[in-house]
């Protein structure tokens, strides 16, 4: 049930500011946590890999990604975290248990009942990365407007437009949501924000038998954490804006974050294509097969690089040496295949690859200048591998 190994990113920069004595700058987040929304989210199995971990060796033509720290997951989204919540896309993590509270045998055969159901809608869904990088486009518009959201009522509302969709007939819901933000957006962006919420519903092909499971699957697990005496966290604070001026490193981190967005902006990979990749990190896992950081993350570069290149065949052997013969050649070509189809469809250039390489590299060299320890990275995976590259979008946390 912990999600904390994929707020990496997160705790350094944390521990960047706390280590600072002058100015401090918040990484962009979103005004209520997802964390806060009843009931909880709780982690779909397709968003649990973990960036891998990067080369530290430099390349003469290219350059080096971050070799301590996989990159920044997107803010926290209370739009995205409510379709989470009704399994419309992939869910949040959820909060931690208290230290020493074991989950009780329930809780696990709950929990992993949900992570199936979302499973089977994510395997077939047809929404895709720049979909949900709208929904956090409008989220940091609703930010720059001084909206405060009730994240109950965000779920609620969302949990309309979903049905609404689902039975043609989006009037109430519409009316709803506008509620939601007062007079502090107009009508025009209200409409927009709208639209993409009724986009992403129908592109994930959920069904009302399918909103209805993941509601009582959620229902069944705060049963669950209630009986343990677990109390939901209270809503965070508003964030207080930032202040001082920013650091080198504070520069560097915004601009990778802006140049993942370019790319995942126009993205057409899809949840079901990145629900695939985690079956095949899955079946890594299985077969006992511990990646090699540096050698994963090259041979992932040299395959996304074929890629665009227009053949990527000649990137194939380096990716089967990956694991030493532990994996069957069917799950092997099928790993290949899937990240090939993830890249293509990623869209991303030559140039962005480039691009994302240089702001890790100057990343890591923010880090270096400034004494800060990383902790240890997570265990790597294909998934972690595209994410650190800027193919796909890093896991959420």
């Amino acid at each position: 049930m912990n999600g904390t190994a994929n707020n990496t990113f997160r705790w350094i920069l944390e521990r960047i500011r706390n280590s600072q004595g002058g100015a401090k700058r918040a990484i962009t987040r979103s005004h209520q946590d997802i964390e806060s929304l009843e009931p909880r989210v709780v982690l779909s199995v397709t968003t649990t890999t973990i960036p891998t971990t990067p080369p530290t060796t430099t390349s003469t033509t290219t350059p080096t990604t971050n070799p301590t720290a996989p990159p920044p997951a997107p803010p926290p989204s209370l739009l995205l975290g409510a379709l989470g919540a009704l399994g419309v896309v992939p869910g949040n993590p959820p909060p931690p248990l208290p230290a020493g509270t074991t989950p009780s045998a329930q809780l696990k055969t709950d929990t992993q009942k949900l992570q199936m159901d979302s499973l089977a809608i994510q395997s077939t869904s047809g929404v895709n990365v720049s979909e949900m990088t709208a929904i956090l486009q409008d989220e940091q518009t609703i930010i720059k407007a001084g909206v405060i959201l009730d994240p109950k009522a965000v779920l609620k509302v969302t949990d309309e437009i979903a049905r609404g969709v689902l039975a043609n007939n989006t009037t109430t819901a519409k009316i709803d949501f506008a509620a939601l933000f007062g007079t502090k957006l107009t009508s025009a962006v209200i409409d927009k924000i709208f639209a993409d919420e009724v986009h992403i519903v129908k592109d994930s092909k959920i069904t009302v038998t399918q909103l209805n499971t993941i509601a009582a699957d959620q229902a069944a697990i705060q049963k669950d954490l209630t009986a343990m005496g677990v109390k939901p966290p209270a809503p965070p604070a508003p964030p207080a804006p930032p202040t001082g001026t920013p650091t080198k490193l504070d520069l560097d981190t915004q601009k990778l974050r802006t140049d993942i967005q370019n790319v995942q902006s126009t993205s057409l990979v899809t949840v079901a294509s990145l629900t695939a990749l985690g079956g095949d990190d899955q079946a890594i896992v299985v077969a006992g097969i511990k990646l090699d950081g540096k050698a994963l993350l090259k041979a992932t570069d040299g395959l996304v690089r074929a890629v665009l290149n227009g053949n990527p065949a000649p990137a194939k052997a380096d990716f089967v040496a990956l694991f030493g013969g532990k994996l069957t050649t069917a799950a092997t070509d099928k790993a290949f295949n899937d990240m090939v189809k993830i890249v293509k469809d990623s869209k991303i250039t030559l140039a962005q690859l480039n691009t994302i390489a240089a702001d890790n590299a100057a990343i890591q060299a923010d880090l270096t200048a400034a004494k800060i320890t990383a902790p240890t990275p997570p265990p790597p995976s294909l998934a972690g591998a595209l994410a650190i590259l800027g193919v796909i979008p890093a896991p959420p946390g």
